[in-house]
């Protein structure tokens, strides 16, 4: 068996970096193909797969990076996305068991000295420290538009505390709201970003995520709040009027000059929630199962199920069916959907 030394180039690993990009870059870094230094990780480990497979051995990329032990563990475990677990009462918490690290995206190439990485942080799409937005297959410099930078500060700061991701559902959610409205009534801001970007007028694809992703973020900021969501699907109100609500919320959060029109994306989402929310009271209706279901856990059921993200942050307070649930099926095993990876809403 052999004794591993470190390489004589050292590189760090970016925040959140994957430990296969590690892998690449250190290997680039040395002058060696990523198989010839796979190779040379297996001689110390021959039960290791052929295929690079550097998950499966961090604390060998940790000795030949010259890192300390334990950094890729550390560095998932700050990256996890908070969810609601049994292991803290349905509560949102950092549980190294359920929890989940943010989906990949690419990494700045400026930070990464040119090179190709891919990182799983509690970030989003833009590096605020070179302005530079990496996502989407999209490599632009946003200096030029300071709200960008603002609404990624917002996503780091207040999102991902509430378990929100790039890829967990919420974000496309406002996205859908936005791109329905600027239908009719478009969004004011586009052309001035298009321009300050660009040099050009109004984008050729004024629905694609990099125009809206501003309004995107402070929509879903609203639409996550236990508060305005409790609100939102009190029982006192019909469903026209919860729609009419929602859109309203999207006219303030766009600053449009337009009256508020009906949204049919609106209409459409108020249906499903209100739907899953029925399902969740039925599964604590049910006592089909050898424990009672509390309505925390039937709301993150529900959010499984019926793929309906918005009742993750719904409090299980005050929240009444409108109107009255049916009879449902008992909600799945806790371990079929505590630690699931989040799924988007269907497409509408």
């Amino acid at each position: 068996m052999q004794t591993l030394r470190e390489l004589p180039i050292r590189i760090r690993p970016l925040e959140g970096e994957t430990e296969i990009s590690y892998l690449h870059r250190l290997a680039n870094a040395n002058a060696l193909s990523e198989a010839n230094l796979w190779s040379h990780l297996r001689g110390t480990d021959p039960s290791l797969p052929f295929k690079p497979t550097a998950g499966k051995a961090p604390y060998l990329l940790e000795a030949v990076g010259g890192l300390e032990d334990g950094w890729f563990l550390r560095s998932r475990t700050r990256n996890l996305l908070p969810r609601r677990c049994p292991h803290a009462n349905w509560k949102f918490n950092t549980c190294t068991v359920c929890c989940r690290p943010p989906a990949e995206q690419p990494a700045c190439r400026r930070c990464a000295h040119g090179g190709d990485a891919v990182v799983q942080h509690r970030a989003g799409p833009i590096c605020t420290k070179h302005r530079q937005w990496r996502y989407n297959e999209l490599d632009v410099n946003i200096a030029a538009v300071p709200e960008y930078v603002r609404a990624e500060l917002a996503l780091r700061k207040h999102l991902t505390t509430r378990g929100i991701g790039l890829e967990t559902g919420e974000l496309q959610l406002a996205s859908h709201l936005l791109r329905d409205w600027a239908k009719d009534a478009g969004l004011p801001s586009l052309t001035e970003r298009r321009t300050a970007l660009t040099g050009t007028g109004t984008p050729e694809d004024p629905a694609d995520f990099f125009w809206i992703f501003p309004e995107a973020v402070r929509v879903t900021e609203v639409l996550t709040d236990p508060l305005f969501l409790a609100y939102l699907l009190d029982d006192r109100w019909t469903r026209a009027h919860q729609a009419e609500y929602l859109t309203s919320v999207i006219a303030i959060v766009v600053d449009s000059q337009s009256p508020a029109h009906s949204l049919p994306a609106a209409d459409t989402i108020i249906h499903h929630v209100n739907e899953a929310i029925r399902a969740a009271h039925g599964m604590v209706g049910t006592r089909r199962t050898s424990r009672a279901c509390t309505m925390r856990r039937a709301l993150v059921a529900a959010a499984r199920t019926h793929r309906a993200c918005l009742l993750r942050h719904l409090d299980s307070k005050n929240v009444r069916p409108n109107p009255p649930p049916p009879r449902s099926s008992p909600a799945p095993r806790t371990r079929d959907f505590a630690a699931a990876e989040h799924l988007p809403d269907l497409p509408r």
